[in-house]
């Protein structure tokens, strides 16, 4: 029997997010074109 994972990332309420830098305007200008870089 395997042991339980590793935990990463430890999620504080407490803390500050960055900023939203891109406003999540994630528009495409035309059906089907879209970029990802």
């Amino acid at each position: 029997m395997r042991g339980r994972g590793i935990v990463t990332t430890v999620s504080d309420k407490s803390v500050d997010r960055a900023p939203d830098l891109l406003k999540r305007n994630f528009v495409a200008g035309a059906p089907n074109r879209v970029w990802v870089a």
